[in-house]
């Protein structure tokens, strides 16, 4: 069982590497002593999109110095939680996260446009990533990826959030 102190901060989703990553706030006791300095501790629990386990999860610490500009993360360094902790950690932050949107994705090329409906994703990185891996699986080139959000669990219209070419 976590720490009730550990407080979520945020959820970041990179399209870039296919990731989600949650931040949390825990008291600087996570650290045991090595940086006495620090006011606290900063948590980041890390995953691919679509494999919140935490089997495929990496967990890292970092202490935080606070000053008048803010706080700062300044050494980050792994760590090794039990599943059943990482696990809680992955719930807390997902449900803290959780919006009532939903995204899709299609892709338009020369030939076809592709509607990915069956499959939703909660952010519009994960659809542009998924859009991309999708592409590249199929040898899809040239094409345009448009992101469509709406009203999660709902039968309204989907409306255009983005789009790329590439």
């Amino acid at each position: 069982m976590l720490d009730k102190d550990i407080k979520f901060d945020e959820r970041v989703d990179s399209a870039a590497y296919g990731t989600t990553t949650l931040y949390f706030n825990a008291p600087k006791k996570y650290l045991h002593g090595k940086y006495p300095e620090a006011a606290s501790c900063e948590i980041s629990v890390e995953f691919p999109f679509g494999k919140a386990k935490a089997a495929h999860a990496s967990v890292e610490f970092s202490p935080t110095m606070s000053d008048d500009a803010g706080d700062t993360d300044y050494e980050w360094f792994d760590v090794d939680l039990p599943y059943d902790e990482i696990e809680e950690l992955i719930d807390i932050g997902l449900k803290a996260s959780k919006t009532d949107v939903e995204f899709k994705f299609i892709i338009n090329d020369d030939i076809d446009s592709t509607d990915c409906y069956k499959t939703t994703y909660e952010t519009s990185a994960q659809a542009f990533a998924f859009a991309y891996q999708y592409s590249e699986d199929h040898r899809i080139k040239n094409a345009e990826i448009e992101v469509y959000r709406r009203k999660a669990d709902s039968d309204k219209e989907w409306k255009l959030e983005n789009s790329r070419n590439y």
